[in-house]
């Protein structure tokens, strides 16, 4: 997907700009806040990018049906899919991916997508990592089901980066 190429170079670009700036800098912390007109590019493109996993998880009855013959019509959604997964006498190995996905990954895209979409701006501060690895650092809230913007924390440290690329 061509948004998840660009969320990686704007990454690196960041990272490149960091290693000018940092010269420059005094820094007592591993971590420090950071925005730049390349950060803010890199924020606005995770929102869209979870849209896009959700509409390709969307899509994966749909394209299952013809193979494995279900015969009700595929669900509109994954989440609702998973509601009845054992409904659609899906093979063995390809129910036990389908599950592993959506516990491992694939239902915490969804609910960040869905605060992202309809209750705050998900990604509200970026940060750059000094130490033990330099790195660009944009937290997603600890959880996903929390909808009031007041209440969610950034303590488990959830890197967005990695989970949407």
């Amino acid at each position: 997907m061509m948004s998840m190429h660009k969320i990686r170079a704007l990454n690196a670009l960041c990272l490149r700009q960091m290693q000018t700036a940092k010269e420059q800098l005094t820094v007592k912390d591993d971590t420090i806040i950071v925005w730049s007109p390349t950060m803010v590019e890199l924020l606005t493109l995770i929102p869209p990018s979870l849209s896009s996993l959700v509409i390709m998880q969307n899509k994966i009855f749909p394209l299952l049906q013809p193979a494995a013959g279900f015969k009700q019509s595929p669900p509109s959604s994954l989440r609702d899919a998973m509601k009845h997964i054992d409904t659609y006498n899906l093979p063995r190995p390809v129910k036990q991916k389908t599950l592993s996905y959506w516990q491992h990954g694939g239902l915490a895209i969804r609910q960040y997508r869905d605060i992202a979409e309809h209750h705050y701006y998900l990604l509200a501060r970026s940060y750059y990592q000094f130490t033990p690895v330099e790195k660009v650092l944009i937290y997603l809230p600890d959880d996903p089901n929390q909808k009031n913007h007041a209440k969610y924390t950034l303590d488990k440290k959830i890197d967005a980066i990695p989970n949407v690329v």
